[in-house]
């Protein structure tokens, strides 16, 4: 069964929309390799578009009418629509992207990328990397590691090329500190990340929070730029999370 979904709204909830720096495409960016491109200080950016997503093909007006929806809504490369079996297409996106990672210089002292790529800057240790595939695959970072045919890869990248266990033994750890916790680059993408992980969606949440679903998007899509406070923790408190603030 499918559903048209506005391309903001599935952005939200795809896995692959980040922010660039430097900002361009209106901070709507896309980590998967088969997304549009664009060059932005000589390197290649994905832009997120309906009309090319990867993920879900672009909803035209026959697409509304069969949906039953209004087509006086309808706005050309505003909309996607989602088929049953997106998330099959979302881990072979992210099998893809794990396999470009895979090839990106890492300092086996640091343990850090030692280039800026897909948005994560020099020096981003790998850890904070492999956590962003684990909260997005559905059979997490360690079947991308020992399942996906990367094993090796990631090996040379850590400098421990035919130390498995100990490669097992650090991932591990990563897994037991990094268990039920969220971070993102602002409140909205924090949100979001929750929401998708346990399987609720705007309305439910709207419900929970005693407000209108119109409600939930706005402070999501403004939540990108700025959130207040109290909405962050209304919405965190209704999924079932605690704000908790650490030294870096």
């Amino acid at each position: 069964m499918a559903e048209i979904l506005h391309i903001d709204e599935f952005e939200g909830k795809c896995g692959f929309a980040y922010r660039h720096d430097p900002y361009c495409n209106g901070g709507h960016n896309c980590r998967h390799p088969e997304s549009a491109n664009e060059q932005v200080a000589g390197k290649d950016v994905g832009y997120c578009y309906a009309f090319s997503c990867p993920l879900a093909p672009e909803a035209d007006e026959e697409s509304f009418k069969k949906h039953g929806m209004n087509l006086e809504e309808f706005e050309e490369d505003m909309y996607v629509e989602v088929f049953d079996g997106w998330q099959e297409k979302k881990d072979e996106g992210l099998k893809a992207l794990w396999e470009e990672f895979g090839a990106i210089p890492m300092n086996p002292e640091t343990e850090c990328i030692e280039e800026d790529w897909k948005g994560w800057k020099a020096g981003t240790f790998r850890e904070d990397i492999w956590h962003w595939f684990d909260e997005r695959h559905s059979k997490g970072v360690a079947y991308l590691m020992y399942g996906g045919g990367s094993r090796n890869k990631i090996s040379r990248q850590c400098g421990i090329e035919g130390q498995e266990e100990k490669d097992a033994e650090v991932f591990n750890g990563v897994l037991k500190r990094l268990e039920g916790e969220f971070s993102g680059v602002n409140a909205a993408e924090v949100i979001r990340r929750i929401m998708e992980k346990e399987d609720v969606k705007p309305k439910e949440l709207a419900e929970r929070m005693g407000c209108m679903r119109q409600n939930v998007s706005q402070m999501l899509n403004r939540g990108t730029v700025n959130m207040r406070y109290d909405s962050f923790y209304r919405m965190a408190d209704a999924l079932g999370y605690e704000i908790i603030l650490r030294k870096k």
